[in-house]
């Protein structure tokens, strides 16, 4: 988000970050609201998407999306050196984004559908996809 975005929507982003931060130190409440957002962000992905393609699919998925993370682990070590932390924070949503963009152009399905793939095929069960 944008300082400006914020200052329209009258967001406070240090106090945001702030906040972020105190509740980080937390252990047990940022567990339990980490496993909270796992559940809703499941129902939403039941609920709205559908992989249509096959277990080849999904681990190609897999191989594409980590060649593509790793050039952003990449990316943002050089950049740790020359940008805040403030803008590396704001900036990893939008690179997420675009990895699943670059997905959805190249094998048709972005990250949901490949979140989908994972419960569809029970890969967190598969012994080949978690070696």
């Amino acid at each position: 988000m944008t300082m400006e975005g914020c200052g329209h929507l009258e967001f406070d982003m240090k106090s945001f970050g702030m906040s972020s931060q105190i509740f980080q130190k937390d252990k047990e409440s940022s567990a339990k609201i980490g496993k909270r957002d796992n559940e809703v962000r499941t129902v939403i992905i039941n609920a709205f998407n559908v992989f249509e393609g096959t277990k080849a699919d999904a681990l190609a998925g897999f191989d594409f999306r980590n060649k593509l993370e790793l050039k952003l682990i990449c990316k943002q070590k050089y950049q740790k050196f020359t940008t805040p932390p403030e803008t590396l924070q704001q900036q990893n949503p939008f690179e997420i984004k675009k990895i699943s963009d670059k997905m959805i152009l190249e094998l048709g399905f972005g990250l949901d559908g490949l979140a989908k793939a994972v419960e569809m095929f029970e890969l967190s069960k598969d012994p080949d996809f978690i070696a």
